[in-house]
């Protein structure tokens, strides 16, 4: 499966996830081959690009509630979308209330992990998917910290509401491919101050979620200035909200930068406990599917390998069959792990041995 922008899109490819309007109706479902009509629909659409699968590559498994997991997100980006735009306007809080009411009934009391997919995006919908899926994480791993269900909830509106400001932000600026100018810089800034100060000095807010807010903003003030970042200053329900939007924003595809792979992301937060604690990441991954079995995986030797026991304790270190040699490693065990450890989840894999044509075209010739 790879990531393919729009503008390099040809027929007879297959859709790799299923593409939903904004009323959750599907139009294309995954392993559909790209017909003339749905290449010119995608091309024409503000989604910067699809996931394609490969040639031969079988389309992955995934049960009905994962695809109603799908579904779900496309509709409650939309919800979001006129929610915030109203509110950017002086409109009434309260319509956050029943998004966020239904993100909590869906993962407060998840008992196991889920398999967690990124939506595709576009310029226009980006930010308002973000938002969605920062919130949904936020529910997942308070519920695993155990942080009672009304305490949940404000931390839910924080993450729905954190990125208001970007609506505030010239669309020519906000979308723009290329590293920004100084006043664009600037003009995103004071975008994100009026964001900041909306959700602020709203007292319809409740005072819970204005001081997230407000601890969000000065954290980032605190890292763009360069000063060191202690976590332990602030809410637990801020510290949840700053990693988890900084695992969307590492995950997902945008406009400018190529996304992490889910493994890659967790490890940077696992490395980097004194921002990010090691409490919430560990909440995280045992809320998703970082590298389950049967996902193919590339050494920091070179080699190659499928993930057949999870690991028990630590994500980083499951039990791998290598195809190099077909043997298994078990890198939670200490001597292995010296040697052998993983460098990233495959995003593709093809174990086929590779033809040399002009080779070929000379044993033909003789």
């Amino acid at each position: 499966m790879k990531f393919v922008k729009k503008e390099e899109l040809k027929l007879g490819m297959r859709i790799a996830k299923s593409i939903y309007n904004e009323k959750g109706v599907l139009l294309y479902e995954r392993g559909s081959a790209l017909v003339p009509a749905a290449l010119q629909m995608l091309q024409n659409n503000d989604l910067f690009g699809v996931y394609i699968l490969d040639a031969t590559e079988p389309i992955p498994p995934m049960t009905d509630e994962e695809i109603e997991f799908e579904r779900v997100q496309t509709l409650q980006w939309a919800e979001l979308k006129k929610a915030l735009e109203s509110i950017a306007e002086g409109g009434d809080f309260s319509q956050i209330e029943p998004l966020a009411m239904t993100i909590e009934n869906m993962y407060s009391n998840l008992k196991k992990r889920i398999t967690f997919f990124q939506t595709l995006r576009g310029p226009s919908d980006q930010y308002f998917k973000h938002s969605v899926n920062v919130a949904s994480l936020t529910c997942m791993v308070a519920n695993r910290l155990n942080i009672h269900y009304k305490e949940i909830y404000p931390i839910i509106c924080a993450a729905l509401v954190h990125d208001v400001g970007k609506l505030y932000v010239d669309p020519e600026i906000l979308y723009k491919p290329d590293k920004l100018t100084e006043s664009e810089l600037k003009e995103v800034r004071e975008a994100e101050i009026r964001g900041y100060n909306l959700i602020r000095n709203n007292m319809g807010i409740s005072a819970t979620i204005r001081r997230y807010i407000t601890q969000f903003y000065q954290i980032s003030m605190e890292k763009r200035s360069g000063g060191m970042f202690d976590s332990s200053k602030y809410l637990l329900g801020t510290q949840i909200l700053k990693t988890m939007d900084l695992f969307d924003l590492m995950t997902s595809m945008r406009i400018y930068k190529k996304e992490e792979s889910i493994y890659r992301a967790c490890c940077y937060l696992m490395d980097n406990s004194n921002v990010y604690p090691s409490k919430i990441v560990e909440a995280l991954v045992n809320s998703i599917d970082v590298i389950p079995a049967g996902t193919c995986v590339e050494l920091h030797s070179g080699e190659k390998g499928l993930v057949v026991i999870e690991g028990a304790k630590d994500f980083r270190k499951p039990t791998i069959l290598s195809f190099k040699d077909n043997r298994m490693y078990d890198l939670s065990d200490r001597n292995i792990s010296k040697e052998y450890h993983i460098k990233d989840i495959l995003a593709n894999f093809d174990n086929r041995n590779k033809m040399d044509y002009e080779t070929l075209k000379k044993v033909k010739t003789t």
